[in-house]
């Protein structure tokens, strides 16, 4: 092999790579587009909690009309959304220092997702753009493996021991135990049921999985567009 070979080998070699890690990025920033807005969706998608409120029987439970949880309720979703600046005001409930802190933290991890989920969202256009000149589509298919691998690795820890993840989840993003509030301190807990948080991840890792779909099918229908747009090999006959 001459020296002319070795290098246009090694120059293929290193455009392969920078291909394949250029696609994973895009795959990471689609993947997180996804995920933030499936965490968004059902951070907003208020009946999942009204029907969770109806199923534990909380207006039952604690002698509260269903309007008063949900106006309590609400104010904590408003008050989560990304334009949001005031502070956090329950229109019935009390709530201790420690418990405002942690709902400061807790706005912080939903507005910082929902401002990659806006990043993302505009670096999609360019990322498209060239895809469709290059005719190169793998990100896609990067992208729909990633959105199946998380939530089922998520989804069998969940189902191996919910408990344990929820515990895990609060000590990964917090550096404090202000999460585990005292219910005569902070009374929304009451009204904030862990079942209601595994329906709300069941509901996150759904959305996962029907964007996981969403990619693969794209790819899918590119590499059909693609092929359609090779030019045929087979000579034509002459008339």
């Amino acid at each position: 092999m001459s020296q002319k070979e070795i290098s246009m080998e090694q120059q293929e070699k290193q455009d392969h790579i920078k291909k394949v890690l250029r696609n994973w990025v895009r795959a990471l920033i689609v993947t997180t587009l996804i995920f933030a807005l499936a965490v968004t969706i059902t951070l907003y998608f208020k009946p999942l909690y009204y029907m969770d409120m109806k199923h534990y029987k909380l207006s039952e439970t604690y002698g509260v009309s269903e309007e008063e949880i949900k106006a309590n309720y609400n104010a904590l979703i408003s008050y989560n959304t990304l334009l949001f600046d005031d502070e956090l005001e329950f229109p019935t409930l009390e709530m201790s220092e420690e418990g405002r802190i942690h709902f400061r933290e807790v706005k912080s991890i939903f507005t910082n997702l929902q401002w990659a989920g806006l990043i993302c969202l505009i670096l999609l256009t360019p990322i498209l753009t060239q895809a469709q000149y290059k005719k190169d589509y793998d990100w896609l298919k990067y992208a729909g493996g990633l959105c199946i691998g998380i939530p089922v690795i998520v989804g069998l820890l969940m189902l191996i021991s919910w408990d344990n993840v929820f515990v895990w989840f609060h000590k990964l993003f917090f550096r404090n135990d202000y999460w585990m509030f005292d219910p005569n301190t902070d009374p929304i807990i009451q009204f904030l049921p862990d079942g209601f948080f595994l329906h709300c991840g069941l509901m996150i890792a759904a959305l996962i999985l029907l964007g996981a779909a969403g990619c693969l099918f794209g790819y899918h229908r590119a590499q059909i567009w693609i092929r359609s747009k090779r030019p045929s090999s087979v000579p034509q006959k002459k008339k």
